[in-house]
């Protein structure tokens, strides 16, 4: 009898905690001069819907570059993203995505003043859901977020937040019923916020959903992890760059077009083709100067651009003699992978 009272307790505490949730999404601090905004990108969604975590990073008058931000951008224990989820009528936990507590990397940011480095993270797969889905069931979801950060690498650590936010989630109707009824499951699920698949019927029902229903609020992730996963096989890395050239057309808002150019970039690395990858590189850098793999310490973009700062600043990639052969040393193929792991 003492457990269930506890359980009927500890349920109204959270519900209280939460009671005061606002459609605010956003939060922001500003500390020795670096301004770090997170959002959630929107507050109605589908059951299945892909939710983002957006972060701004911005040097607004640092006294120095190095050491802007350093987090581990991870959901788990042993990451510095603390995220609690209420669903409806149940208790509040911490969201860990599709990882294990663990001790994660950090990413250190040294943005020059007035430059910024934004990321985008997916909220999308939850382990005890029989779907596979965080958002599986219509109704108001209740979502927090604090992200711990070390600003200029002091020893103080120091957090920026995003109140309790109500998240009202509703049932697919239409179109949007018959495209998620192709990827209900939990691999498409895990797929889908690991942001990379293998699975040949994955693979399949993505490309189907995103010809068939790209009206649908489920065709843009799904046509960006299909042509992001293609990518990585040389012998159909033309169907992926075909994708993902589409998928940044037809959808240029979406969160992870920048992802979907530098996808389209580390294809043609991999692939050998050098050229071809220089070329994206740079629009790349055109299309999204605060791409949080644009800096010196991702080898690839060191190797492409970083490693030759004062040559390139003044004059463009298409400006010299092939083969644009860079002083710094082609990356490992240890380094390469670690790089592809980052995306």
């Amino acid at each position: 009898m003492k457990t269930v009272v506890s359980k009927i307790g500890a349920l109204l505490l959270s519900i209280m905690a939460f009671g005061t949730a606002v459609e605010a999404r956003q939060g922001s601090s500003l500390i020795n001069g670096v301004e770090v905004v997170a959002e959630l990108d929107k507050t109605e969604l589908l059951v299945g819907e892909p939710l983002f975590l957006k972060i701004r990073v911005t040097n607004r008058n640092a006294p120095l570059v190095i050491g802007n931000f350093i987090a581990s951008l991870h959901f788990p224990e042993g990451g510095d993203i603390e995220m609690q989820v209420q669903p409806p009528n149940e208790l509040a936990y911490r969201y860990q995505a599709h990882e294990d507590p663990a001790v994660f990397a950090t990413v250190e940011i040294g943005n020059k003043k007035d430059a910024s480095t934004h990321f985008e993270l997916p909220i999308i797969y939850e382990r005890k859901s029989a779907t596979g889905y965080l958002f599986d069931k219509a109704g108001e979801y209740v979502v927090s977020v604090k992200i711990w950060h070390s600003i200029m690498r002091d020893q103080t650590r120091t957090f920026t937040e995003i109140p309790p936010t109500k998240i009202t989630v509703r049932t697919p109707e239409g179109q949007n019923l018959e495209a998620f009824r192709l990827i209900d499951g939990k691999k498409f699920a895990l797929a889908l916020q690991q942001q990379a698949t293998d699975d040949a019927d994955v693979l399949e029902k993505f490309q189907t959903l995103a010809k068939k229903f790209p009206e649908s609020v489920y065709a843009p992730m799904c046509a960006y992890v299909a042509g992001s996963s293609l990518t990585l096989d040389s012998k159909r890395l033309e169907d992926g760059v075909a994708l993902l050239r589409q998928f940044a057309k037809r959808y240029p808002n979406h969160p992870m077009v920048g992802n979907g150019v530098y996808s389209i970039f580390f294809g043609y690395h991999m692939a050998g083709n050098h050229d071809r990858a220089r070329e994206w590189f740079y629009y790349l850098m055109d299309l999204d100067p605060g791409h949080r793999l644009l800096r010196e310490e991702n080898k690839l973009a060191a190797y492409y651009y970083f490693g030759r700062l004062e040559e390139v600043q003044n004059r463009r990639w298409w400006m010299y003699d092939k083969p644009w052969a860079l002083p710094r040393e082609m990356p490992t193929g240890a380094q390469v992978q670690q790089i592809g792991a980052e995306k």
